[in-house]
């Protein structure tokens, strides 16, 4: 039987690279970069890349999987590919093309089937994704260039799917967006199949059909209700610089912002979320996969053919959460993990790298692996789940590549900035109480411990403070003394 919300596990932070095949050089008999065989909605895939495929990045056969943050880059055929009644939502997708990669069966952004048995291709369910916050860039940096006429659609909607697309970019295509069949058409006249606030830039073609004259592609697209947005050149978009990747983007090229709009793009605002369709996303002002922040820091990689590994730096930091201390036994009621960005010591404070560990109970010590920060000086900045964020003192510490450094927090309460800690027995110790984790401990996050107390919520929880295992009256007690001192966050 079909188990709609049935789970495949976790994906996340995942590179494959190189990936796919033309199994027999027959169109149609390949193998994808990921393929999804009816997977469900339990299932987590979230920060995924796949570069380079020798067939379609992406495609989906069935299932219900929800999907955020995924790059295809410079794919050979196409890059978000649906078929055979996959109903998944998919949001913040960026795919990029090469104007030399190119596929015998015509290339495209996304290409959406429901099955491929014409003229009977109304097999149920349905294929009815839902995408929204993409950033579908092709291979026309201008209008004008001579490439290959195998290049096609920023989205080829066939065989009776019921795709629907908001608050996306379609940029750099022959054609933007075709509609091809009578259920396809027929559907987006009666609004089932839509695409709204939607911007569709720089594309040689705004739209095509296969359909009668009763159907025109361009006006639906243009239709002042549905708030798209259109522009003869991509430049009008104003992104940062999306088509600066020939050959290659030069290494380290882990830190690309070229999709980012610039300021004043029209891509930062214009995003709505009113529409029933789009239940469950999250909500944000900008269209395309960005708006200010690049979600593709660190773990994405726009240049795999010739990458350096990266060389891990230790740096052993000690540090003591406040509520965690337990003065009787000299150490921490339990491990914990504890993030640590490195950060430049001028504004607007950059963050370099960023590393997690574990914090052991009785030394107060994590070993934090940082891969990608160069020697230098930087501000040491720790988060955990329930403690003030923190900064080192003032000035930045020393930090040495590829080899082992040391940070005491713990030794005197002037090693954190503005000496923002408070001492607990023989040690300085960070604040905790910031169960909200907003820099403040104030009545909100007394609230939220206090109402999981009278719940007796137990396990790993935001709201035990003091790294019990169990929300009581303890806790409640270390919020609303730090509460009262109107304990904050302190930084450069």
């Amino acid at each position: 039987p079909r188990i709609d919300d049935d789970s495949s596990g976790v994906l996340r932070y995942v590179r494959i690279e190189f990936p796919g095949v033309n199994l027999t050089g027959i169109s149609g008999n390949e193998i994808n970069g990921l393929t999804m065989g009816g997977v469900g909605s339990r299932t987590v895939i979230d920060y995924v890349q796949v570069s380079y495929s020798g067939d379609d990045s992406y495609e989906w056969f069935g299932g219900t999987v929800n999907c955020k943050y995924l790059i295809a880059y410079k794919g050979l055929d196409d890059d978000w590919d649906t078929d055979n009644g996959f109903r998944g939502k998919i949001q913040f997708g960026l795919s990029v093309r090469d104007t030399g990669l190119v596929d015998i069966s015509t290339s495209n952004g996304f290409e959406s089937d429901n099955n491929a048995n014409s003229p009977t291709n109304f097999n149920g369910p349905r294929t009815r994704p839902v995408f929204s916050n993409m950033t579908v860039v092709g291979p026309f940096f201008n209008t004008g260039i001579s490439i290959s006429t195998l290049w096609g659609r920023g989205a080829h909607e066939r065989r009776n799917s019921l795709m629907s697309l908001y608050n996306s970019i379609v940029m750099g295509w022959r054609v933007g967006y075709r509609f091809d069949g009578s259920g396809v058409y027929n559907a987006a006249s009666s609004d089932t199949i839509q695409i709204r606030n939607t911007i569709f830039g720089g594309n040689v073609k705004l739209a095509d059909t296969v359909a009668p004259a009763s159907f025109s592609a361009h006006l639906f697209l243009q239709n002042a209700a549905y708030n798209n947005t259109v522009f003869s050149t991509a430049a009008s978009v104003q992104l940062n610089n999306p088509f600066a990747i020939y050959p290659e983007v030069p290494l380290p090229a882990d830190n690309v912002s070229n999709w980012l709009p610039s300021a004043g793009s029209p891509a930062l605002s214009g995003a709505d979320f009113s529409n029933p369709n789009l239940g469950g996303f999250e909500n944000v002002s900008y269209r395309g996969a960005f708006g200010t922040a690049n979600w593709t820091y660190e773990w994405a990689q726009f240049n795999p053919i010739n990458y350096t590994i990266p060389v891990t730096s230790n740096y052993f930091i000690t540090v003591a959460p406040q509520g965690f201390y337990n003065t009787g036994l000299g150490r921490l009621n339990m491990s914990d993990t504890v993030r640590a960005y490195l950060r430049q010591t001028s504004a607007p404070f950059s963050i370099v790298d960023s590393a997690r560990a574990l914090v052991d109970a009785v030394s107060l010590t994590g070993k934090f692996n940082f891969i990608h920060a160069p020697s230098g000086t930087f501000y040491i900045q720790l988060q955990h789940r329930n403690s003030i964020r923190t900064w080192s003192k003032n000035g930045g510490e020393p930090f040495t590549s590829a080899s082992d450094n040391f940070y005491n927090f713990t030794s005197s309460v002037s090693q954190a900035f503005g000496s923002n800690q408070i001492v607990v027995g023989p040690v300085s110790a960070i604040y905790s109480g910031d169960v909200n984790q907003n820099d403040v401990i104030d009545l909100s996050d007394l609230l939220l411990a206090f109402n999981d107390a009278q719940n007796f919520a137990t396990g790993y929880v935001n709201s035990d403070v003091n790294g019990t295992g169990v929300v009581d009256l303890s806790d409640l007690l270390v919020i609303f003394n730090n509460a009262q001192n109107f304990v904050t966050s302190i930084r450069p």
